[in-house]
Parts: structure tokens; C-alpha cells; sequence
């Protein structure tokens, strides 16, 4: 919008977010997938699912024949508030964790970024997967929103700029929590 200047800089600060943080990172990319595998079987959208050749995302399950509002909805419907225990995955996807990402339990933990993650998972709070899905989805709509709000003609500027800034927060408060 006029009046407005988006600066993206880039600090050349390099994060190891998939060798740090004990797996976090790592453990939200599973949860992520874990979410869309759940939510593509149940909404029959999800065809046979191989870990060796694929991996299931989110993005794809939304584009799946759900509109956005239909896919938040549907996913505070189907993935329950409180994180998943390994146990309850398993008996959602139908096979074990390890399976469902194509190495062995016996796979060495430490070189293994993903295995790390369960690990992780399992010992800590478990999988956030409803968290992980919202978080996506609604950032995916914040997006829109965005780019929407700035080719608005019957807005002012002010007005633009004090509803992209609602939607930035917005934004950081999903990532934050």
C-alpha cells in the first residue's frame, strides 16, 4: 500500500534447526506429516502412501477438494486438542512410527534426524499434530489475506496497513505457540 515499505532482509545468520533443539525442529515436520497422513485418510483423499517415495503434506491434503474455511474446520474436527500419544498414531495410521517414515527401529538415533524426532516426541510432551495443522492452514489464509488486502482499492492505506499488521501478529502468535 502507499505509505508502506516492506523491507526482507536476509542476515546471513545460519540456523541448524535440523541439527538443534534436540529434534524440534525435526519433530515439527513430522508432526506436520503425521497430521496430513491422519487427515487424508480420513477425508479418503489419501491414496496408498509409501515413506520410501513420498512424503504426505498438508498443502496436499487442503488441495484435496476442501476450501479453506472447510479445512480449518474439518481439522478441529478430526485432530483432537491434546497432543497424540505414539500409541494413538500408530493405531490411526496403522503402523508403527518407524514404518510410517521408512527406517528400522534399530536405526541409530543420533545420525538418524527423524528417528531423533520420535525420540524426542516419545520422551517429551508427544505429537501436537491439530496444533501443527492449524498453525499451517491459518498461516496458508493469513497469506491470502495479505495479498488480498494489498491489491484493495476501497481500503486506505491506514486502514491496509493496521489490518496487515493484525494479520503479522497474527501470524507470530501461531508460530510462538
Amino acid at each position: 500500500p502507499p505509505g508502506c515499505t516492506f523491507v526482507i532482509a536476509n542476515t546471513i545468520v545460519e540456523s541448524l534447526k535440523s541439527v538443534s533443539a534436540d529434534g524440534k525442529y525435526n519433530l515439527r515436520v513430522l508432526e506436520c506429516t503425521m497430521a496430513a497422513i491422519i487427515l487424508g485418510k480420513k477425508f479418503n483423499t489419501l491414496p496408498s502412501y509409501d515413506p520410501n517415495n513420498e512424503i504426505i503434506t498438508l498443502k496436499q491434503v487442503a488441495s484435496m477438494g476442501r476450501d479453506e474455511p472447510d479445512i480449518l474446520t474439518a481439522t478441529e474436527n478430526v485432530l483432537h486438542k491434546e497432543p497424540y500419544t505414539r500409541a494413538q498414531v500408530e493405531s490411526v495410521v496403522g503402523k508403527s512410527l518407524e514404518e510410517t517414515f521408512g527406517f528400522s527401529l534399530s536405526s541409530n538415533v543420533e545420525n538418524n534426524p527423524l528417528r531423533k524426532a520420535i525420540a524426542f516426541g516419545d520422551s517429551h510432551i508427544g505429537y501436537e499434530l491439530r496444533k501443527r495443522a492449524m498453525h499451517v492452514y491459518s498461516e496458508a489464509s493469513r497469506v491470502r489475506q495479505f495479498a488480498k488486502l494489498c491489491m484493495d482499492t476501497s481500503k486506505t492505506s491506514e486502514e491496509k496497513i493496521e489490518s496487515i499488521g493484525a494479520l503479522m501478529t497474527a501470524s507470530h502468535n501461531s508460530c510462538r505457540d
